[in-house]
């Protein structure tokens, strides 16, 4: 029985407790470096999310630093490409401990959703907004061997190429294109990265592009950030002979900031 099915024949209780094993158990090796402990306790007793606070992303976690705090605000409020990896820069020796003190649960839960669709072992996959490596220590665990890297920020790139994780690391403006041929990977993954003031949907066939015929992407896409850049109009205009929506499903993904998010699986046609 695969992961999420296993949580979803659970009573409530005990697939969030089984939920925050897994998360627990998926972020081991880097909780000595960062200090992590288990994201998941908060989510129980979640209030339903006020919409109109400013697209739910730069809520005020209160396990955040005031340094942190502000980072995250630069980040979702950046305008251009340009200010949004010098936020990156600024942030990268301290983003992985702010990540496991917000309650960042989604890379294990998303490194799951694509082993279903892809033979780990065997499957080269793009890690689409790797930042610092947190997505790919979740993608190791899920079995992934071949990963490559892609992000904005090389200072990011710099604390991801420590963890040992990646085939190779690549400075990516996902606006501008991936610099890979046609048909090169079985999958790709991105957690965080498709959002407010990152990039929205209409980067997404680049990603495709990138995917052999039958590849899965599988990304996140915050709930706010599903309403505001209007994926569920453009998502089919995107997808019209190109890729096919395989899995929708909400999870949780920001736990302080009371934050759920999209889950998708596109497969890629042909």
């Amino acid at each position: 029985m695969t992961v999420r099915r296993r949580l979803r024949s659970m009573p409530h209780a005990s697939a969030i407790s089984f939920q925050g094993k897994l998360i627990n158990t998926a972020f081991h090796p880097a909780k000595a470096a960062i200090g992590w402990t288990n994201p998941a306790k908060p989510v129980l007793q979640r209030e339903a999310k006020d919409h109109k606070v400013c697209c739910g992303i730069i809520r005020r976690a209160k396990a955040m630093s005031k340094r942190t705090e502000d980072l995250f605000q630069r980040v979702y409020e950046a305008k251009t490409s340009q200010e949004q990896a010098a936020a990156y820069a600024e942030w990268a020796d301290s983003y992985d401990q702010a990540m496991a003190e917000s309650g960042y649960v989604s890379p294990p839960q998303l490194a799951a959703l694509l082993a279903e669709h892809c033979t780990p072992g065997s499957s080269a996959v793009l890690d689409v907004g790797c930042g610092t490596g947190l997505s790919g220590i979740a993608l190791k665990d899920a079995g992934f061997a071949e990963i490559d890297g892609a992000d904005i920020s090389d200072a990011m790139l710099a604390e991801a190429a420590k963890k040992n994780l990646y085939r190779k690391l690549t400075v990516v403006d996902l606006m501008k294109g991936i610099p890979e041929p046609d048909d090169t990977y079985e999958g790709a993954f991105s957690t965080g990265t498709f959002t407010l003031g990152h990039v929205g949907p209409e980067a997404i066939p680049e990603v495709i592009r990138v995917l052999k015929p039958g590849g899965v992407f599988c990304l996140t896409v915050s709930d706010q950030s599903w309403i505001d850049q209007g994926y569920e109009e453009k998502l089919p205009a995107l997808g019209d002979g190109l890729f096919e929506v395989a899995v929708n499903e909400m999870h949780d993904h920001v736990v302080s900031h009371n934050m759920q998010a999209h889950f998708l699986a596109l497969k890629k046609l042909g």
